[in-house]
């Protein structure tokens, strides 16, 4: 029961990834400007990127607490 219950929880996760580098957040995120010297589109990547690697770190670790 549980390791169904953390699949659908990765794969709605890996969902959420897909749709948030999909062209039309990327292209909004990729207008002209720069943070700090540095550009938005590498910003919102390396935020969505280092926040999925995130929430994956907590879902496996709550699910090993758990068992």
């Amino acid at each position: 029961m549980r390791d169904r219950l953390l699949n659908n929880r990765l794969k709605t996760l890996a969902a959420i990834f897909v749709l948030l580098i999909s062209y039309p957040l990327v292209s909004i995120a990729s207008r002209n400007g720069e943070v700090m010297g540095i550009p938005r589109l590498f910003i919102y990547l390396m935020v969505v990127w280092l926040g999925v690697i995130a929430l994956l770190f907590l879902l496996i670790e709550l699910y090993k607490r758990r068992k």
